[in-house]
Protein backbone atom coordinates (compact mmCIF):
# COMPACT_ATOMS: atom_id res chain seq x y z
CA UNK A 1 0.00 0.00 0.00
CA UNK A 2 0.96 3.63 -0.72
CA UNK A 3 0.59 6.41 1.65
CA UNK A 4 -0.98 9.94 0.80
CA UNK A 5 2.29 11.33 0.60
CA UNK A 6 3.81 8.95 -1.76
CA UNK A 7 0.97 8.80 -3.91
CA UNK A 8 1.30 12.24 -4.04
CA UNK A 9 5.08 11.69 -4.88
CA UNK A 10 4.02 9.95 -7.33
CA UNK A 11 2.04 12.00 -9.30
CA UNK A 12 4.20 14.64 -9.10
CA UNK A 13 7.26 12.05 -10.25
CA UNK A 14 5.26 11.02 -13.51
CA UNK A 15 3.75 15.03 -14.53
CA UNK A 16 4.54 15.66 -17.89
CA UNK A 17 6.65 19.03 -17.97
CA UNK A 18 5.44 22.10 -19.16
CA UNK A 19 5.55 23.03 -23.04
CA UNK A 20 5.36 26.48 -24.50
CA UNK A 21 6.32 27.63 -27.99
CA UNK A 22 6.87 30.55 -29.16
CA UNK A 23 6.88 31.58 -32.99
CA UNK A 24 7.25 35.78 -34.17
CA UNK A 25 3.16 34.96 -35.26
CA UNK A 26 1.03 32.19 -34.79
CA UNK A 27 -1.84 33.51 -36.95
CA UNK A 28 -0.21 33.93 -40.50
CA UNK A 29 -1.05 31.97 -43.05
CA UNK A 30 2.88 30.16 -43.70
CA UNK A 31 4.53 27.33 -42.69
CA UNK A 32 6.18 27.54 -39.51
CA UNK A 33 2.79 28.71 -38.33
CA UNK A 34 1.59 24.97 -39.33
CA UNK A 35 4.31 23.37 -37.96
CA UNK A 36 3.78 25.15 -34.31
CA UNK A 37 0.47 24.50 -34.35
CA UNK A 38 0.90 20.48 -34.73
CA UNK A 39 3.42 20.42 -32.58
CA UNK A 40 1.37 22.59 -30.16
CA UNK A 41 -1.92 20.24 -30.70
CA UNK A 42 -0.07 16.36 -30.69
CA UNK A 43 1.58 17.88 -27.75
CA UNK A 44 -1.70 18.27 -25.90
CA UNK A 45 -2.81 15.31 -27.21
CA UNK A 46 -0.11 13.83 -25.73
CA UNK A 47 -1.02 14.89 -21.80
CA UNK A 48 1.74 17.87 -22.16
CA UNK A 49 0.29 21.55 -20.89
CA UNK A 50 1.19 23.27 -23.93
CA UNK A 51 0.66 26.67 -24.26
CA UNK A 52 1.37 28.49 -27.94
CA UNK A 53 2.78 32.19 -27.92
CA UNK A 54 2.83 34.55 -30.89
CA UNK A 55 5.02 37.71 -30.73
CA UNK A 56 2.75 39.78 -33.11
CA UNK A 57 -0.69 39.57 -34.11
CA UNK A 58 -1.45 39.52 -37.66
CA UNK A 59 -4.35 41.24 -39.67
CA UNK A 60 -5.85 38.39 -41.18
CA UNK A 61 -6.43 35.23 -38.66
CA UNK A 62 -6.06 31.75 -40.02
CA UNK A 63 -7.46 28.82 -38.76
CA UNK A 64 -5.32 26.15 -38.33
CA UNK A 65 -6.97 23.66 -35.77
CA UNK A 66 -10.74 23.13 -35.11
CA UNK A 67 -10.63 22.21 -31.73
CA UNK A 68 -7.53 23.01 -30.13
CA UNK A 69 -6.34 21.16 -26.82
CA UNK A 70 -3.47 24.09 -26.21
CA UNK A 71 -3.67 27.68 -24.83
CA UNK A 72 -2.98 30.26 -27.28
CA UNK A 73 -1.37 33.82 -26.74
CA UNK A 74 -0.27 37.13 -28.59
CA UNK A 75 2.38 39.10 -26.95
CA UNK A 76 1.63 42.11 -28.82
CA UNK A 77 -1.67 44.40 -28.41
CA UNK A 78 -1.24 46.05 -31.91
CA UNK A 79 0.40 45.23 -35.63
CA UNK A 80 4.37 46.02 -34.89
CA UNK A 81 4.54 48.77 -37.40
CA UNK A 82 7.87 48.73 -39.94
CA UNK A 83 10.64 51.16 -39.20
CA UNK A 84 10.70 54.75 -40.99
CA UNK A 85 14.22 54.69 -42.69
CA UNK A 86 15.11 58.52 -41.80
CA UNK A 87 16.12 60.07 -44.74
CA UNK A 88 19.17 63.15 -44.83
CA UNK A 89 21.48 64.33 -41.83
CA UNK A 90 18.99 65.28 -39.44
CA UNK A 91 16.01 62.24 -40.56
CA UNK A 92 16.59 60.70 -37.26
CA UNK A 93 14.93 63.60 -35.83
CA UNK A 94 11.85 63.87 -37.66
CA UNK A 95 9.11 63.85 -35.68
CA UNK A 96 7.21 60.75 -37.47
CA UNK A 97 10.28 59.08 -37.38
CA UNK A 98 10.87 59.63 -33.56
CA UNK A 99 7.17 58.71 -32.94
CA UNK A 100 7.47 55.24 -34.57
CA UNK A 101 10.59 54.18 -32.54
CA UNK A 102 9.21 55.22 -29.78
CA UNK A 103 5.55 53.36 -30.40
CA UNK A 104 8.09 50.19 -31.91
CA UNK A 105 9.94 50.60 -28.04
CA UNK A 106 6.66 50.60 -26.76
CA UNK A 107 4.94 47.27 -27.89
CA UNK A 108 8.90 45.38 -27.53
CA UNK A 109 8.66 46.67 -23.95
CA UNK A 110 4.96 45.20 -23.29
CA UNK A 111 5.81 42.02 -24.95
CA UNK A 112 8.82 41.18 -23.34
CA UNK A 113 7.23 41.52 -19.72
CA UNK A 114 4.17 39.70 -21.19
CA UNK A 115 6.21 37.10 -21.91
CA UNK A 116 8.20 37.17 -18.51
CA UNK A 117 4.97 36.92 -16.98
CA UNK A 118 4.18 33.70 -18.58
CA UNK A 119 6.96 32.04 -17.88
CA UNK A 120 6.59 32.71 -14.34
CA UNK A 121 2.93 31.81 -13.90
CA UNK A 122 4.07 28.31 -13.48
CA UNK A 123 7.17 26.01 -13.01
CA UNK A 124 10.05 25.73 -16.01
CA UNK A 125 9.79 23.19 -18.21
CA UNK A 126 10.92 23.16 -22.25
CA UNK A 127 10.65 26.37 -24.35
CA UNK A 128 10.30 25.37 -28.37
CA UNK A 129 11.41 28.47 -30.43
CA UNK A 130 10.44 27.90 -33.91
CA UNK A 131 12.20 31.67 -35.42
CA UNK A 132 15.15 33.64 -34.92
CA UNK A 133 12.90 37.07 -34.01
CA UNK A 134 11.02 35.21 -31.13
CA UNK A 135 14.30 33.78 -29.98
CA UNK A 136 15.53 38.01 -29.54
CA UNK A 137 12.28 38.33 -27.73
CA UNK A 138 12.88 35.04 -24.93
CA UNK A 139 16.34 35.67 -24.59
CA UNK A 140 15.44 39.84 -23.58
CA UNK A 141 12.93 38.12 -21.13
CA UNK A 142 14.94 35.39 -20.05
CA UNK A 143 14.80 31.46 -19.61
CA UNK A 144 16.26 30.23 -16.68
CA UNK A 145 15.76 27.11 -15.56
CA UNK A 146 14.23 26.28 -19.04
CA UNK A 147 15.21 23.92 -21.40
CA UNK A 148 15.08 25.22 -24.80
CA UNK A 149 14.71 24.16 -28.19
CA UNK A 150 15.49 26.22 -31.23
CA UNK A 151 14.18 25.62 -34.63
CA UNK A 152 15.33 26.85 -37.87
CA UNK A 153 13.17 26.10 -40.69
CA UNK A 154 15.17 27.18 -43.75
CA UNK A 155 18.20 25.75 -45.30
CA UNK A 156 22.03 26.32 -44.03
CA UNK A 157 22.50 28.02 -47.61
CA UNK A 158 19.89 30.75 -46.93
CA UNK A 159 20.98 31.28 -43.44
CA UNK A 160 24.68 31.97 -44.67
CA UNK A 161 22.84 34.00 -47.70
CA UNK A 162 21.88 36.78 -45.67
CA UNK A 163 22.07 37.65 -42.19
CA UNK A 164 20.49 34.66 -40.43
CA UNK A 165 23.41 32.29 -39.86
CA UNK A 166 24.79 35.15 -37.50
CA UNK A 167 21.70 36.23 -35.49
CA UNK A 168 21.33 31.79 -35.21
CA UNK A 169 25.15 31.85 -33.87
CA UNK A 170 24.04 34.55 -31.31
CA UNK A 171 20.58 33.52 -30.08
CA UNK A 172 21.18 29.89 -30.35
CA UNK A 173 24.41 29.21 -28.78
CA UNK A 174 23.22 28.91 -25.66
CA UNK A 175 20.24 26.75 -25.79
CA UNK A 176 19.96 23.10 -24.37
CA UNK A 177 19.39 22.29 -28.59
CA UNK A 178 18.62 23.34 -31.92
CA UNK A 179 16.65 21.24 -34.53
CA UNK A 180 17.57 21.29 -38.24
CA UNK A 181 15.55 19.91 -40.69
CA UNK A 182 17.92 17.63 -42.11
CA UNK A 183 21.48 16.24 -41.43
CA UNK A 184 23.29 18.18 -43.93
CA UNK A 185 22.22 21.06 -42.73
CA UNK A 186 22.67 20.34 -38.58
CA UNK A 187 26.37 19.07 -40.22
CA UNK A 188 26.89 22.41 -42.16
CA UNK A 189 25.64 24.47 -38.78
CA UNK A 190 28.09 22.67 -36.54
CA UNK A 191 30.70 23.33 -38.80
CA UNK A 192 30.07 26.85 -38.67
CA UNK A 193 30.04 26.99 -35.03
CA UNK A 194 26.25 25.93 -33.73
CA UNK A 195 27.86 22.80 -31.66
CA UNK A 196 24.39 21.83 -29.82
CA UNK A 197 22.57 20.91 -33.02
CA UNK A 198 20.54 17.67 -34.03
CA UNK A 199 17.85 17.14 -36.83
CA UNK A 200 14.25 16.58 -36.92
CA UNK A 201 12.41 16.68 -40.05
CA UNK A 202 9.16 19.25 -39.88
CA UNK A 203 6.24 16.98 -38.62
CA UNK A 204 2.99 15.87 -41.18
CA UNK A 205 -0.23 17.80 -40.20
CA UNK A 206 -2.29 14.65 -41.53
CA UNK A 207 -1.42 11.44 -42.68
CA UNK A 208 -3.42 9.99 -46.22
CA UNK A 209 -6.17 7.58 -46.15
CA UNK A 210 -4.10 6.05 -48.89
CA UNK A 211 -0.88 6.40 -49.29
CA UNK A 212 0.89 6.44 -52.73
CA UNK A 213 2.25 3.42 -54.73
CA UNK A 214 6.19 3.21 -54.69
CA UNK A 215 6.07 1.24 -58.24
CA UNK A 216 4.95 4.55 -59.85
CA UNK A 217 7.00 6.04 -62.40
CA UNK A 218 6.03 10.00 -61.49
CA UNK A 219 6.23 12.32 -58.78
CA UNK A 220 3.30 14.47 -58.29
CA UNK A 221 4.45 17.77 -55.50
CA UNK A 222 2.45 20.65 -54.36
CA UNK A 223 3.48 23.43 -52.14
CA UNK A 224 6.88 26.24 -51.69
CA UNK A 225 9.93 25.46 -53.40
Amino acid sequence: MHSAASLGYLAVAVAKPRVIIIANNIEELGGAQRVVHVLAQGLSHRGYPTELIGVVPHPQKHRYVIDPAYQSTTLMSEIWPPPIAPSGLLGKYRPQVRKRQANRARLRAAAIERLREILSSGPPGVIICAQLWAMEYLRAAGYDNWKVVGQYHASFEAAASGRDLRRALRNYQDVSTVALLTAEDAAQFADAGLRNVCWVPNPLSFWPVETAKLRGQSVTYLGRL
